[in-house]
């Protein structure tokens, strides 16, 4: 395997991808990502056995082949280089050798055979979403996760989808987040999956540069984003999410409107004398009177 590609072509995915890799692996080679170069493409691919997340890029390849590099290392490496070299990566016996200007680095590498197999497909209905609008709506409600709580379920987001669009849907106990992407076309049956928690911050990260359209799939145990260059699948929470609509209040009487940023700096503000075990802010409705003055 040989390949000559720009600094700048890489950086992004490679940093997507080494993200998904845990840095404390049970198996030494979940520790490194897969390259593979086969017909003028680069494929990398890096998972935890929980997620998956593959790039595929078109590249300057002198040669085809395969290999497992630490994703850390390369990816450390690869944003310390500058942008103006050309960087050639080569295969050579048992280590990958990367060189740009003066710079040189060996990485060890492991057998592609012990690297684990692919998700595969996804059996079921596809939808296509805009990857902006999509992003937004997930980070309206990913504060409202868990995030080690014992009811498992709660340490993720619950995605729907139906015939009017996507819901996604947060809560850890004591608080409940949803959002609302309307549609012109659904599915042909509502479809709910629970998102682990990793699974929806990777996925914002996928989508933070994207433009265009994203594909989402859901299957009975899997969920499997694809975009231009990027395919996240992740595994699902195998669990009953609560029922959000009986918390949400169907008889609230109480309604008050405010200019957003004045309500934050408010907020801002007391809550300073909040502590760790209450941080909880009061909220009181009062009227202004105007009194008439003595003559």
């Amino acid at each position: 395997m040989k390949i000559v590609v720009d600094r700048d072509l890489l950086i992004d995915s490679l940093q997507l991808i080494s993200n998904v890799v845990e840095r404390r692996q049970t198996l030494p080679v979940l520790s490194n990502m897969r390259l593979i170069v086969k017909d003028g493409q680069l494929e990398m691919v890096g998972t935890d056995l929980e997620i998956e997340l593959q790039a595929t890029i078109t590249v300057n390849a002198e040669s085809d082949g395969e290999i497992t590099v630490p994703a850390k290392k390369i990816s450390d490496i690869w944003r310390s280089l500058p942008s103006e070299q050309p960087i050639v990566m080569e295969q050579v016996g048992d280590r990958l050798k990367i060189k740009s200007g003066g710079s040189s680095y060996s990485l060890s590498t492991i057998a592609v055979s012990e690297f684990p197999e692919s998700l595969g497909d996804i059996e079921g209905e596809a939808i296509e979403i805009n990857s902006e609008r999509f992003r937004r709506s997930v980070e309206e409600v990913a504060f409202a996760m868990a995030q080690q709580d014992v009811r498992y379920f709660l340490n993720g987001m619950l995605i729907e989808i139906s015939g009017d669009g996507v819901r996604a849907v947060a809560t850890d106990g004591h608080r409940l987040a949803t959002s609302v992407l309307s549609m012109d076309h659904g599915v042909s049956e509502v479809k709910q999956v629970i998102i682990p928690r990793k699974g929806i911050l990777e996925l914002q990260r996928m989508l933070s540069d994207e433009d265009g359209d994203v594909d989402i799939t859901l299957g009975s145990n899997h969920m499997r984003a694809r975009a231009s260059q990027m395919t996240l699948t992740t595994k699902l929470v195998d669990g009953k999410f609560p029922d959000y609509n009986r918390v949400i209040p169907k008889d609230g009487n109480k309604v008050i409107s405010a200019e957003r940023e004045v309500l934050r700096q408010a907020l801002s503000r007391t809550a300073i004398l909040s502590n760790e075990k209450f941080r909880g802010i009061r909220s009181v409705s009062y009227t202004h009177l105007t009194l008439p003055t003595k003559a």
